[in-house]
C-alpha cells in the first residue's frame, strides 16, 4: 500500500514536469504564505522558498539568511529544501537562493538571483534562475527562467501584488514541444485590525484551471502568530504558526490534503 501511495505522488510530480497541471512544483512556497493557504502575491517577508520577487524587499536591518524544508506526506526521500540569503545595498535589495525539490528518481535543483527596489508606493522585483531537471531514464536538462513581480501599498490596510514565474517559457524538449509552465499570480492583502491580516490570491498556470488561495494571520501575542487558510486544486487546508525571538524567526505549516494526508514544512530566518 505504501509503495502504491508513493507511485501516486511521483506521478503527480511528473504531471507538473510535462504540463504544470498540479501545484507540487510551482508552490514550493515560503512558509508564512504557505500557512495562509499559499497566498504569496503580497508576501512581505524575505523568506526561503518561491515567492514574489518583490517580497525580498522587507523590513530588516541589513540582511537575512533563511532556511526551509518540507517533507511530502511522510514519504522517505521525497522532500523540498531551500536556502535564501538577502542583503540590502543602495541600488536595492539582492537575494541569492538555492532550491531542491523531488526525490532520487526525479528532482529539480535551482539557483536564482533576485533584485527588488522601491519607488513611491510600488515595490518591483526581478529574478533570474537556472534549473537542473533530472528524470531517471531520461537524463538531465538545464533550463533558464525569468520571474517578475510587484507589490503596491495603496494604504496602510490594503496592498495589491502580482508576479509571473517563467516569463520566458523555458523549453524542456523542442521535439516534443514541452515547455516549463508560465505561472501568473495576482492577489491582495487587507489588514482590518493591527493584529489581523487577510490574504486572497488567484494563481493560473499554462494548460491548467485557476487555483484560489485564501488565508488569515492573527497576532496572538506580541511575538507569536497563528495562521490558517485553504487552497483549491487540490483542495487543501493550511495551518501554521510563527514565533520571533530576537533576530530569529521560526515558522511552521501543515498542509492537509483530502487524498494524500499531511505535509509538514518549517523555516528558520535570521536577520542581521
Amino acid at each position: 500500500m505504501h509503495y502504491m501511495y508513493k507511485i501516486y505522488v511521483i506521478l503527480m510530480l511528473l504531471s507538473c514536469f510535462v504540463g504544470g497541471n498540479c501545484q507540487i512544483i510551482t508552490t514550493a512556497d515560503g512558509t508564512r504564505g504557505a500557512a495562509m493557504g499559499g497566498a504569496l502575491a503580497v508576501s512581505g517577508q524575505a523568506e526561503a522558498g518561491i515567492i514574489n520577487p518583490a517580497g525580498i524587499y522587507a523590513d530588516f536591518s541589513r540582511g537575512v539568511i533563511a532556511l526551509a524544508g518540507r517533507n511530502y506526506y511522510g514519504l522517505d526521500g521525497l522532500y523540498w529544501a531551500s536556502l535564501r540569503v538577502v542583503r540590502k545595498f543602495k541600488p536595492g535589495t539582492f537575494s541569492l537562493a538555492m532550491h531542491h525539490n523531488g526525490y532520487s528518481g526525479f528532482n529539480i535543483r535551482e539557483v536564482s538571483l533576485s533584485w527588488a527596489g522601491k519607488a513611491g508606493i510600488a515595490t518591483l522585483g526581478l529574478a533570474g534562475g537556472v534549473k537542473q531537471v533530472y528524470v531517471a531514464g531520461v537524463g538531465t536538462r538545464f533550463l533558464y527562467s525569468l520571474d517578475f513581480g510587484g507589490i503596491v501599498d495603496l494604504s496602510e490596510k490594503i496592498k495589491y501584488g502580482a508576479y509571473a514565474l517563467n516569463l520566458n517559457h523555458p523549453i524542456i524538449s523542442k521535439d516534443d514541444r514541452e515547455y516549463w509552465p508560465l505561472v501568473l499570480v495576482v492577489g491582495m492583502e487587507y489588514t482590518p485590525h493591527s493584529k489581523v491580516v487577510t490574504v486572497l490570491n488567484v494563481r493560473e498556470s499554462f494548460n491548467s484551471l485557476p487555483v484560489v488561495h485564501a488565508g488569515v494571520e492573527y497576532n496572538l501575542i506580541r511575538l507569536f502568530w497563528l495562521r490558517t487558510g485553504a487552497s483549491s486544486r487540490p483542495v487543501q487546508g493550511h495551518y501554521g504558526l510563527g514565533f520571533q525571538a530576537g533576530k530569529w524567526m521560526m515558522d511552521y505549516v501543515c498542509r492537509s490534503d483530502l487524498k494524500l494526508g499531511s505535509s509538514h514544512q518549517w523555516s528558520v530566518l535570521f536577520s542581521f
